[in-house]
């Protein structure tokens, strides 16, 4: 029988308090990573949409200065903007930006395209263009 006593309790698992230490952890772990993520996502998502600007303002220029030249431009079967950034090999959805609630904008005396809520002409999937003087002109609208 004093053997039987003096055995010891083999311990499998974990206690209770074990446990709760582990998830306070990683809810902590969790509550540090989740907002620098974001962060993350929201600048790799205003990178990616200031590339496009610049991408559309390119392809803008490019057309305007092979005109100005004389030299050959690429065949574009109308006046949509989207036809001649495609030309340019920029296919884009002009309001799909990352970004919600902000918009291409081209500002036809800077020749720059921005994004924003704001500055100069709104470039939209029905957006036309004309050459006037070698520069071009943009009605956002589409409605020429």
């Amino acid at each position: 029988m004093k053997g039987f006593l003096l055995k010891k309790k083999s311990k499998k698992g974990f206690t209770l308090v074990e446990l709760v230490i582990v998830v306070a952890v990683l809810a902590i772990i969790a509550g540090i990573a989740i907002p620098t993520v974001h962060n993350v996502i929201g600048d790799a998502n205003q990178a990616a949409d200031a590339t496009n600007a610049q991408s559309i303002e390119l392809a803008i220029k490019t057309f305007a200065a092979e005109k100005a030249a004389g030299t050959d431009v690429p065949t574009i079967s109308s006046t949509k903007l989207t036809d001649l950034l495609s030309a340019y090999g920029v296919n884009l959805d002009l309001t799909d930006l990352k970004e919600s609630s902000k918009y291409y904008y081209y500002d036809s005396t800077s020749g720059k395209v921005t994004v924003g809520t704001s500055g100069g002409e709104k470039l939209t999937n029905d957006a036309t263009f004309t050459l006037e003087n070698f520069k071009i002109v943009i009605d956002g609208d589409g409605k020429t």
